[in-house]
C-alpha cells in the first residue's frame, strides 16, 4: 500500500508523461456520467487521496481520489498503480 505522497507523485507523473491508461469500464462510466479526460486528470493531479476508501483486491490496491472537475462538479476516481497507473472507474 502506498502513502498519499508517493501515490500523488506517481499519479502526477503518469498524467504529465501521458502514461495514464483507462479500463473499458472507466471509459464507459465517463461516457455515461458526462466526464472527459481533463476532468479525470484534474482529480488525479489535484484531488485528495480518500485513503479510508482504498481497497485491496487480491495482491493489488485500488486507490480513491476525490476532487472537482474543470466545471466544479464532484468526481471520485479509482486507480490501480501496479504495474502502471490505470483508471478503474469514475464516480459522481
Amino acid at each position: 500500500m502506498l502513502d498519499s505522497a508517493r501515490l500523488k507523485h506517481l499519479l502526477r507523473e503518469a498524467v504529465r508523461s501521458g502514461q495514464l491508461r483507462y479500463t473499458e469500464h472507466a471509459l464507459s462510466r465517463m461516457n455515461e456520467r458526462g466526464f472527459v479526460f481533463p476532468d479525470v486528470e484534474r482529480v488525479l493531479k489535484n484531488g485528495m487521496h480518500d485513503y479510508q476508501r482504498d481497497s485491496q483486491v487480491g495482491a493489488s490496491w485500488h486507490y480513491r481520489l476525490a476532487g472537482t472537475t474543470v466545471d466544479g462538479k464532484a468526481l471520485a476516481v479509482v486507480v490501480d498503480v501496479i504495474p502502471s497507473v490505470v483508471v478503474i472507474t469514475v464516480i459522481d
